[in-house]
């Protein structure tokens, strides 16, 4: 199942608020990483959304060669950002899709806990050793329409209003599993993902995925599926050191040509979110890759054989 993000990216015929179209980009050229750069902050900083690549301003896709698009690593986008606004933001994934039977690279962009401010004037070399200003330090941009510009007190009070409810809603979300607990129940504070051993209180479980086992318990997804796309790549770049770990791309050939999707213990797909992976799914691929070194290149292999089969 699509973001519902890229949909409407795919299918809207002019830019907005939380939709960019670039007709080409080439991250070797610093002009256009520093004006995607902006466009990523600004449409971060307002909320979130998406800039798609191989799209012009009419909406229709071009023949554009968005391959170094794709093949750039996510980290180094994740640089570019931490050089300029000393922030370590990467909740960001690139997507490969399809406008009008052209590939096309879409950037689908998640707001940030504060705002992206540029620590860092972002400048390139122009003739005669001149240099011409994208950004200067200290400020920050936000959507206004379709254009990033530079911010307004009003856009940094609703950022922090929206933040002021999201936080209010996890307080609120927490204090209702306090008050729910049973009589007599300990609260403690521990890291996401920590296993806390040797408590005489603990009692043994059993996963299951069938809801009809005795004493089943229903636990919430949110808990199983904790990894997006970028999680995935940080875990495994922790658990294969030889240059093995997969780019976003190839972690997309990965969800199509093994079907992720319909395997209910690897992945689960909110209807407002991207899709999210459990630890079973990384699991699956550090067996995957370290039986067979190749497996990702085979795979990537085989979704691009599979992508032109369905041209033809």
């Amino acid at each position: 199942m699509q973001d519902q993000r890229i949909a409407s990216c795919l299918t809207a015929k002019r830019e907005s608020k939380a939709v960019e179209f670039k007709e080409q980009f080439d991250p070797s050229d610093s002009r256009q990483s520093l004006e995607l750069l902006k466009d990523i902050a600004a449409i971060a900083n307002s909320g979130g959304g998406t800039i798609a690549i191989g799209i012009n301003n009419a909406g229709n896709g071009c023949a554009s060669d968005i391959r170094s698009v794709l093949d750039y690593d996510h980290a180094k986008y994740c640089d570019l950002i931490k050089k300029y606004t000393m922030q370590n933001f990467a909740d960001f994934e690139l997507i490969e899709a399809e406008k009008d039977g052209h590939t096309v690279a879409v950037f689908l962009i998640n707001p940030p806990d504060s705002p992206l401010i540029f620590e860092k004037p972002g400048t390139y070399p122009l003739e005669d050793n001149k240099q011409k200003t994208v950004f200067s330090q200290g400020t920050v941009y936000f959507r206004h329409g379709a254009k990033s510009e530079t911010g307004t007190t009003d856009d940094i009070r609703r950022f922090i209003q929206q933040r002021v409810r999201e936080m209010q809603d996890q307080l609120v979300k927490g204090m209702r599993k306090v008050s729910d607990a049973p009589r007599g129940s300990q609260l403690q504070v521990v890291p996401r993902g920590t296993v806390v051993a040797g408590l005489d209180t603990a009692i043994p479980v059993k996963i299951t995925d069938d809801p009809s086992a005795r004493g089943a318990i229903v636990v919430d997804r949110d808990q199983i599926f904790r990894f997006r796309r970028k999680d995935v790549i940080e875990r495994l770049k922790k658990e294969l050191t030889d240059g093995t770990v997969p780019n976003s791309f190839e972690l997309q050939a990965v969800n199509a040509v093994y079907d992720i999707a319909a395997n209910e213990k690897l992945s689960w797909k909110p209807q407002f979110s991207s899709r999210l992976y459990s630890d079973a799914f990384i699991e699956w691929l550090v067996a995957n890759i370290s039986k067979d070194k190749n497996f990702v290149s085979i795979t990537r292999k085989r979704f691009s054989e599979a992508k032109r089969k369905k041209k033809d």
